[in-house]
């Protein structure tokens, strides 16, 4: 396979570069108008909902018809449907012993609900799967050997040996496999029916449950900091709540039993998961109010007509993380995300105009995407590939700008070598015209952006990206801190990038198991 890209890439790569009068719409003071309009106080950090997050999808839709972009099926904005969740009025849990003893346990006290939980009831035998990771890349499984199918499954919080910088699954390398969401996923896909979450005794004595902070439980949280959830369904959902010391007392025998389980599988990094004797009834209950964020839409087409027609895509999520919660009176309390993400927004609103300037049109279609929701969880992405606006399996590529104003001046990232090294192998001859010091990042960090779930349809990807930096989701992360010849030089070997693909002949392919 990689003797067959190789013999593809003079036919990319000698497709005729773009104008010089399409390279001139691309400046630092377009790319500034732009994103100091999203990144200003006035809206609140764009979060999603919001009306504040309505108001940029108004300006830029606007500013995609000043540029002579088209709308797409008659309209700039593609709904992105969120539900609100309440928690509702009748959860309970209940360990029963297997002499029939039963422990009822209170809410707020013993246990919490998380958002991610289902509205439903589960029953079954109680398992115990240590830190409830199924990690076999890493030499890890808690799920080896043990079957949970239609039992509750109870796990730890975090993973082993997280302390450690050298561990798979430390916290300072952020892996996915700790996460609530995806150690929920493991149990699903393992057959659970209900799953159980306690803070490991191990790194804390306070093993009082939080779950998820419900305004309803907590005098201390607004009422509008209720938690969401994309609208269409993701998937199978089961109850899922977080237990506290009353519950670890009851179903281990004491905290300094599962202290030592814990100690065990931390001590020989292995797991060490079994059934506790006891049964468990969990009953989750929340409800659900639809609103609404909007992706932003605009086309240009290529001169590709009929079943032919391919298409690439650009897109760049607008929205942030809004306002943080209980900050003292007289404190910056605006998350403004100038570079996460009105810098890539940015960026990609500047590539839109620059296409308008040419006089030629590109044979293939380029469909421009503002995603709203990629900080609750690639919302906007996860509607787009659901519901695509234009067919999928026609899209030949997708490209994303995601935090493109900071850091050395002289660097960036792109991701996507490993899966896609048609496409790399572009913005290396491109990026002769501008100087950058590339990296093509690693395989492992390549994802937490809305190519994901692009990737996720098997089709191949780029990620444009400048790199982390102290003021990521902070109330720092301020317009007058982007670089905008930074920003401007990234659009433009992105710009440089699409322009070419948007002209060649040939089609990339997703390589799943290159390495970098």
């Amino acid at each position: 396979m990689r003797t067959l890209w190789i013999c593809l890439l003079p036919a990319i790569l000698w497709a005729a570069g773009p104008s010089q009068s399409a390279l001139n719409a691309i400046t630092p003071e377009a790319g500034r108008s732009i994103l100091a309009c999203l990144a200003a106080d006035s809206l609140k950090g764009r979060n999603t909902p919001s009306p504040e997050l309505d108001r940029c999808a108004e300006f830029l839709a606007e500013r995609f018809r000043a540029d002579g972009l088209q709308p797409v099926n008659g309209s700039y904005f593609q709904s992105v449907p969120i539900n609100r969740i309440h928690l509702g009025d009748s959860n309970r849990v209940a360990l029963r012993s297997q002499d029939g003893v039963e422990t009822r346990l209170a809410i707020k006290k013993d246990f919490v609900p998380f958002e991610i939980t289902a509205d439903g009831e589960a029953c079954g035998d109680v398992v115990f799967v240590g830190y409830g990771i199924s990690a076999p890349e890493s030499n890890y499984d808690d799920y080896a050997g043990i079957d949970v199918a239609g039992k509750i499954v109870l796990a730890l919080k975090g993973g082993p040996n997280e302390q450690k910088p050298e561990s798979p699954f430390s916290s300072q390398k952020r892996a996915r496999a700790v996460t609530l969401k995806e150690k929920v996923d493991y149990a699903i896909n393992h057959g659970a029916i209900g799953f159980m979450l306690v803070t490991n005794p191990l790194r804390s004595s306070l093993l009082k449950p939080t779950g998820f902070p419900w305004p309803s439980l907590s005098k201390s949280f607004p009422a509008d900091a209720l938690p969401v959830a994309l609208g269409k369904a993701e998937g199978k959902k089961i109850p899922c709540i977080q237990i506290g010391e009353e519950a670890v007392k009851t179903l281990f025998g004491s905290v300094e039993a599962c202290k030592a389980l814990a100690q065990r599988i931390d001590s020989l990094g292995q797991p060490y998961s079994q059934p506790l004797a006891h049964q468990a009834v969990l009953r989750t209950s929340i409800s659900t109010e639809t609103q609404y964020a909007r992706n932003v839409v605009a086309q240009l087409p290529g001169t590709q007509q009929g079943e032919k027609k391919e298409w690439l895509v650009v897109g760049a999520h607008y929205d942030h993380v809004g306002i943080r919660r209980n900050t003292p009176a007289g404190q910056d309390s605006i998350q403004n995300g100038a570079d996460d993400n009105a810098s890539g927004t940015a960026a990609m609103m500047l590539m839109a105009a620059a296409f308008s300037r040419e006089k030629k049109q590109p044979k293939r279609s380029v469909l421009f995407v503002a995603f709203a929701g990629e900080e609750r969880g690639y919302f906007g992405s996860k509607t787009y590939v659901a519901d695509p606006l234009v067919p999928l399996e026609n899209t030949v590529a997708m490209i994303n700008l995601d935090m493109v104003g900071r850091n050395r001046v002289d660097s960036l990232t792109v991701f996507g070598r490993h899966n896609a090294p048609e496409l790399w192998a572009i913005v290396e001859k491109e990026n002769r015209h501008i100087g950058f010091k590339l990296s093509a990042g690693a395989v492992k960090e390549s994802g937490g952006s809305d190519h994901q779930p692009f990737n996720d349809q098997k089709i191949p990807t780029l990620f444009f990206h400048t790199g982390l930096h102290p003021d990521y989701h902070q109330v720092s992360d301020q317009e007058e801190k982007i670089n905008y010849g930074k920003l401007t030089l990234a659009a433009k070997l992105a710009y440089r990038t699409v322009h070419r693909l948007a002209n060649s002949d040939v089609r990339p392919v997703l390589h799943e198991t290159h390495t970098p």
